[in-house]
């Protein structure tokens, strides 16, 4: 507050003073009253922020708990899957290993007919071998037809 007492004479002082120390109060209580609504609206926003970062964490946090419930169940069915493979690869390897020999077996019976027919020439054998292939190309052919109907 301005003291005006030292720039007007003794007799205007309180005639001249009051108003104006009248009017600067005035201005400082409209100054406090806007610096205090502000300050109330500063802090408003700042509880509906606080309101609205909790809520937001609160999604956070349960989709969070979702996604960790995902890979876990996730994590179960690999586990399950992996248990599986590894029991049924013993199986898968015999039935590979049969085959295989069965294979074996008949590439082994293939070579030693053709190298009989080729030592032997003997027509009756040769005969034989075509009556062998017209009959399985027969079957197969029967088979064929019994599979798909239309031809």
């Amino acid at each position: 507050m301005k003291n005006y007492n030292n720039s007007y004479p003794a007799e205007y002082a309180d005639n001249i003073e009051t108003p104006i120390v009248v009017e600067e109060v005035r201005q400082l209580s409209t100054r406090t009253d806007n610096i205090i609504a502000n300050v109330s609206n500063a802090l408003n926003n700042i509880s509906a922020n606080a309101v609205e970062i909790s809520r937001i964490s609160a999604d956070v946090q349960l989709q969070c708990a979702q996604l960790e419930h995902m890979l876990n169940c996730m994590m179960v069915k690999a586990q399950r899957d992996v248990t599986l493979y590894e029991k049924s690869l013993p199986i898968l390897d015999k039935q590979f290993n049969f085959c295989q020999q069965r294979l074996d077996k008949l590439m082994d019976k293939a070579v030693d007919l053709i190298s009989d027919d080729i030592s032997d020439a003997s027509l009756a054998r040769q005969e034989a071998i075509m009556t062998l292939i017209e009959t399985t190309n027969s079957s197969i052919n029967n088979l064929i037809s019994k599979l798909i109907p239309s031809l």
